[in-house]
């Protein structure tokens, strides 16, 4: 007994960096295929034989990663690149987050892999997987391994991109949904005040969340808001809807910022589970806080805003603004651009 245990713990330690990728078959079979390491060589021998053992402990010794590299080197060549640093703070945020995620599935992965044969099949496996819960986290993942990869070629580091031209997995652009008028009333009737707040604002506003939340009081002038956009850098002011003038010129002030908690204190990051538990209480499924900036542009168009107006406020293009409107505004009806 005592001699089986240490044979499992050297085996256990020998193997260390062993991956394995299990795949369904053609016919429907599932299989496993074994790596000294991710993105190295494949391993031959039987599964727990002593020729396997061998031939891993040979693979093993060469992996090249001290030489070459890895995925994570890259990474933080990346992090380091102008095109990463230049990214509004929400963005980094968000690709810190994917770029977190790359590094812990393949950071160890030697750069050299990356031009073998089968390694995009590899991340694309990957990416299925996070895509069964998550389809849009699945592609903003790969969308940031592609970019950091693009860095890669172009420095001359790798000279194939095997993330060129991939496909999304999730369906539609969250662009083309929108909060319908039985929700919106749901939301202002039934919600808490610090929520009602903070949906009124972003649904007569158009912006986005992260501007909303850093919103201060002295980008509203008791007629007009101002804001400077984090991810675009554009200024946009303009007069809004006489109910989101009529709620800021009637809320209490007890912080700079105008969005807050139920204790006046401004949101850091709690609003979101906040959010979530309302919705989910309110029955409510399939809609997102984001998904206010596109019902902004139905409900401006409606109260007589004009196209140019609506995409220069909400940073949509006209023709994204117009796409919108006749899907969810106009239904059926041609959209007669002169008149608008």
């Amino acid at each position: 007994m005592a001699q089986k245990q240490r044979q499992k713990a050297m085996t256990k330690v020998n193997l260390e960096g062993l991956h394995i990728v299990k795949v369904r078959s053609k016919s429907g079979k599932r299989v496993e295929y074994h790596y000294a390491f991710r993105g190295g060589p494949r391993l031959t021998e039987k599964p727990g034989t002593a020729a396997y053992l061998r031939e891993f402990q040979r693979f093993a010794k060469a992996k090249p990663v001290e030489a070459l590299g890895s995925v994570s080197a890259l990474i933080e060549d990346y992090r380091r690149s102008a095109k990463f640093l230049k990214l509004a703070t929400s963005t980094k945020r968000s690709y810190t987050t994917a770029l977190d995620r790359i590094g812990a599935e393949f950071g160890t992965m030697p750069i050299e892999a990356l031009e073998e044969r089968g390694s995009r099949a590899e991340i694309l496996l990957w990416r299925d997987e996070i895509a069964a819960e998550t389809p849009r986290t699945a592609d903003n993942t790969v969308t940031v391994f592609a970019r950091v990869l693009a860095i890669a070629v172009d420095r001359e580091m790798i000279m194939r991109h095997p993330l060129q031209n991939i496909e999304k997995v999730s369906k539609a652009s969250r662009r083309d949904v929108i909060w319908l008028d039985d929700q919106i009333q749901t939301i202002m009737a039934k919600s808490p005040q610090t929520i009602r707040e903070a949906f009124l604002l972003a649904l007569h506003s158009g912006q986005r969340k992260g501007d909303l939340m850093a919103m201060t009081w002295d980008q509203w002038d008791g007629e007009a808001l101002k804001f400077k956009q984090g991810k675009t850098g554009a200024v946009v002011h303009f007069k809004p809807h006489s109910d989101l003038r009529n709620m800021l010129n009637t809320m209490k002030r007890p912080s700079v910022r105008v969005l807050t908690n139920q204790s006046g204190v401004p949101w850091s990051g709690g609003f979101d589970g906040v959010w979530r538990k309302n919705l989910q209480k309110l029955n409510i499924t399939g809609l997102t806080f984001h998904d206010l900036r596109g019902t902004y542009i139905t409900t401006a168009y409606r109260n007589g805003t004009t196209i140019p107006k609506i995409a220069e406020v909400s940073g949509h293009s006209e023709r994204d603004c117009q796409s919108i409107i006749r899907q969810h505004y106009l239904a059926t009806d041609v959209l007669n651009e002169t008149q608008v």
